[in-house]
Protein backbone atom coordinates (compact mmCIF):
# COMPACT_ATOMS: atom_id res chain seq x y z
CA UNK A 1 0.00 0.00 0.00
CA UNK A 2 2.80 2.56 0.56
CA UNK A 3 4.04 1.99 -2.93
CA UNK A 4 0.51 2.92 -4.54
CA UNK A 5 0.37 6.09 -2.20
CA UNK A 6 4.52 6.97 -3.61
CA UNK A 7 3.33 5.87 -7.09
CA UNK A 8 0.47 8.60 -6.49
CA UNK A 9 2.70 11.07 -5.45
CA UNK A 10 5.05 10.69 -8.37
CA UNK A 11 2.20 10.58 -10.93
CA UNK A 12 0.61 14.09 -9.55
CA UNK A 13 3.70 15.69 -10.56
CA UNK A 14 3.63 14.22 -14.09
CA UNK A 15 0.23 14.74 -14.27
CA UNK A 16 0.37 18.24 -13.19
CA UNK A 17 2.74 19.11 -15.65
CA UNK A 18 0.37 17.92 -18.66
CA UNK A 19 -2.65 18.90 -16.96
CA UNK A 20 -1.95 22.57 -16.47
CA UNK A 21 -4.56 25.14 -17.69
CA UNK A 22 -7.17 22.46 -18.16
CA UNK A 23 -9.98 20.92 -16.17
CA UNK A 24 -8.04 17.56 -15.25
CA UNK A 25 -6.07 18.73 -11.89
CA UNK A 26 -4.87 15.31 -10.09
CA UNK A 27 -4.98 14.95 -6.28
CA UNK A 28 -3.63 11.53 -6.83
CA UNK A 29 -1.20 11.35 -3.15
CA UNK A 30 -4.65 12.19 -1.63
CA UNK A 31 -7.00 9.92 -3.60
CA UNK A 32 -4.36 6.92 -2.74
CA UNK A 33 -4.87 8.00 0.87
CA UNK A 34 -8.54 7.15 0.71
CA UNK A 35 -7.93 3.96 -1.30
CA UNK A 36 -5.51 2.64 1.02
CA UNK A 37 -7.30 3.80 4.81
CA UNK A 38 -8.88 0.45 4.76
CA UNK A 39 -6.03 -1.54 4.70
CA UNK A 40 -3.38 0.40 6.58
CA UNK A 41 -4.53 -1.28 10.42
CA UNK A 42 -2.37 0.91 12.07
CA UNK A 43 -3.80 4.27 12.50
CA UNK A 44 -0.50 5.77 13.79
CA UNK A 45 1.40 4.24 10.72
CA UNK A 46 -0.99 5.90 8.87
CA UNK A 47 -1.13 9.33 10.07
CA UNK A 48 2.69 9.86 9.93
CA UNK A 49 2.77 8.46 6.52
CA UNK A 50 0.14 10.97 5.45
CA UNK A 51 1.87 13.57 7.31
CA UNK A 52 5.19 12.79 5.78
CA UNK A 53 3.52 12.61 2.24
CA UNK A 54 2.11 16.01 3.20
CA UNK A 55 5.08 17.25 3.66
CA UNK A 56 6.95 16.14 0.85
CA UNK A 57 3.53 17.71 -1.33
CA UNK A 58 4.54 20.77 0.71
CA UNK A 59 8.31 20.98 -0.24
CA UNK A 60 8.15 19.49 -3.95
CA UNK A 61 5.22 21.04 -5.34
CA UNK A 62 3.66 23.99 -3.52
CA UNK A 63 6.43 25.72 -1.58
CA UNK A 64 3.68 26.26 1.54
CA UNK A 65 5.87 24.81 4.22
CA UNK A 66 4.01 22.09 6.27
CA UNK A 67 0.06 23.71 5.35
CA UNK A 68 -0.07 20.54 3.35
CA UNK A 69 1.62 18.42 5.69
CA UNK A 70 -1.36 19.39 8.31
CA UNK A 71 -3.96 19.09 5.86
CA UNK A 72 -3.25 15.55 4.98
CA UNK A 73 -2.72 13.95 8.46
CA UNK A 74 -6.18 16.29 9.16
CA UNK A 75 -7.64 14.22 5.99
CA UNK A 76 -6.01 10.80 7.26
CA UNK A 77 -8.16 11.43 10.26
CA UNK A 78 -11.43 11.93 8.16
CA UNK A 79 -10.87 9.06 6.12
CA UNK A 80 -10.34 6.61 9.15
CA UNK A 81 -13.28 8.28 10.43
CA UNK A 82 -15.46 7.44 8.01
CA UNK A 83 -14.27 4.43 6.47
CA UNK A 84 -15.65 3.27 10.18
CA UNK A 85 -19.42 3.45 8.40
CA UNK A 86 -18.67 2.61 4.88
CA UNK A 87 -17.93 -0.38 2.84
CA UNK A 88 -14.68 -0.78 0.85
CA UNK A 89 -15.77 -0.47 -2.55
CA UNK A 90 -15.38 1.53 -5.21
CA UNK A 91 -18.39 3.68 -5.60
CA UNK A 92 -17.98 4.31 -1.66
CA UNK A 93 -14.43 5.31 -2.32
CA UNK A 94 -15.06 7.45 -5.11
CA UNK A 95 -17.93 9.14 -2.98
CA UNK A 96 -15.18 9.84 -0.32
CA UNK A 97 -13.16 10.85 -2.49
CA UNK A 98 -15.23 13.43 -4.04
CA UNK A 99 -15.71 14.76 -0.27
CA UNK A 100 -11.89 14.53 0.76
CA UNK A 101 -11.22 16.88 -2.57
CA UNK A 102 -14.29 19.41 -1.31
CA UNK A 103 -12.88 19.22 1.90
CA UNK A 104 -9.45 19.40 1.32
CA UNK A 105 -10.04 22.66 -1.67
CA UNK A 106 -12.32 24.45 0.84
CA UNK A 107 -9.75 23.89 3.55
CA UNK A 108 -6.45 25.29 2.23
CA UNK A 109 -8.64 27.72 0.32
CA UNK A 110 -9.66 29.20 3.57
CA UNK A 111 -6.64 28.91 5.49
CA UNK A 112 -4.30 30.50 2.24
CA UNK A 113 -6.68 33.45 2.50
CA UNK A 114 -6.53 33.88 6.45
CA UNK A 115 -2.69 34.25 5.97
CA UNK A 116 -3.04 36.28 2.92
CA UNK A 117 -1.45 34.41 1.55
CA UNK A 118 -2.52 34.35 -1.82
CA UNK A 119 -6.04 35.61 -2.30
CA UNK A 120 -8.21 33.48 -4.85
CA UNK A 121 -10.83 34.27 -6.12
CA UNK A 122 -14.25 32.37 -5.11
CA UNK A 123 -15.02 31.69 -8.44
CA UNK A 124 -11.34 29.81 -9.30
CA UNK A 125 -11.96 27.61 -6.27
CA UNK A 126 -14.95 26.19 -7.61
CA UNK A 127 -12.95 25.61 -11.15
CA UNK A 128 -10.45 24.01 -9.01
CA UNK A 129 -12.72 22.00 -7.12
CA UNK A 130 -14.59 20.47 -10.17
CA UNK A 131 -11.66 20.42 -11.86
CA UNK A 132 -10.49 17.68 -9.32
CA UNK A 133 -13.24 15.84 -9.40
CA UNK A 134 -12.97 13.98 -13.04
CA UNK A 135 -9.72 13.19 -12.91
CA UNK A 136 -9.53 11.86 -9.32
CA UNK A 137 -12.83 9.93 -9.23
CA UNK A 138 -11.51 8.21 -12.51
CA UNK A 139 -8.17 6.99 -10.74
CA UNK A 140 -9.45 5.99 -7.30
CA UNK A 141 -12.53 4.01 -8.85
CA UNK A 142 -9.88 2.55 -11.27
CA UNK A 143 -7.40 2.01 -8.34
CA UNK A 144 -9.56 0.83 -6.01
CA UNK A 145 -11.06 -1.58 -8.05
CA UNK A 146 -7.58 -3.01 -8.90
CA UNK A 147 -7.16 -3.40 -5.44
CA UNK A 148 -10.35 -5.16 -4.38
CA UNK A 149 -9.70 -7.67 -7.58
CA UNK A 150 -5.89 -8.43 -6.28
CA UNK A 151 -6.80 -8.73 -2.77
CA UNK A 152 -9.98 -11.38 -3.60
CA UNK A 153 -7.56 -13.67 -5.72
CA UNK A 154 -4.86 -13.49 -2.51
CA UNK A 155 -7.42 -14.20 0.03
CA UNK A 156 -9.18 -17.08 -2.99
CA UNK A 157 -5.83 -18.50 -3.19
CA UNK A 158 -5.02 -18.41 0.64
CA UNK A 159 -8.91 -20.50 1.19
CA UNK A 160 -8.53 -22.93 -1.48
CA UNK A 161 -4.99 -24.20 0.34
CA UNK A 162 -6.28 -24.20 3.57
CA UNK A 163 -9.48 -25.89 2.27
CA UNK A 164 -6.85 -28.57 1.00
CA UNK A 165 -4.71 -29.02 3.60
CA UNK A 166 -7.87 -30.04 6.02
CA UNK A 167 -8.70 -32.93 3.38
Amino acid sequence: MIFLIILSFFLDGVLSIYAEGTLFLPLLTIMSLVITGPYIESKKKYYIMAGVMGLMYDIIYTETPFINMIFFIIIAFAIKYFIKYINNHAINNAILGLLIIVIYRLGTYMFLNMLGYIVFDPNELWVTIYSSLITNVIYIVLTSLIISKTKNKKRRKRYSTNVRKNY
